[in-house]
């Protein structure tokens, strides 16, 4: 699993359409999903790709379960009345495993 798609594309449970209306969201942040169980394993590292923002590492403390990663609404508020991609990179054990397929949201004021 080393080719640059090797992922499927993460995922807003919270916005299926794949739109985020901005004036609609209350707390500080929303949870963007990586659902590839199967291929994710204990200690891998997911970076999630906001745009032109990174997360922090996110560590999968458990195999075979979706991972979730917080997104500050002050990142999306950067991108008002846009079209942004969102995409993650994965390594295991400091060596790159692969890159998911690119989601585009909507983020509309």
């Amino acid at each position: 699993m080393s080719n640059n798609n090797s992922f499927p594309a993460p995922f807003f449970r919270s916005f299926i359409d794949g739109r985020i209306v901005l004036s609609e969201l209350t707390g500080e942040s929303v949870t963007c999903t990586i659902g590839d169980k199967a291929a994710l394993e204990q200690g891998d590292i997911i970076q999630l790709q906001l745009e032109g923002w990174l997360s922090d590492n996110h560590t999968v403390n458990i195999s075979g379960y979706p991972q979730s990663i917080q997104v500050p609404v002050g990142i999306l508020r950067r991108y008002p009345d846009r079209k942004v991609d969102v995409m993650y990179r994965v390594s295991r054990n400091g060596q790159h495993l692969g890159t998911s397929e690119t989601l585009f949201i909507d983020i509309v004021s």
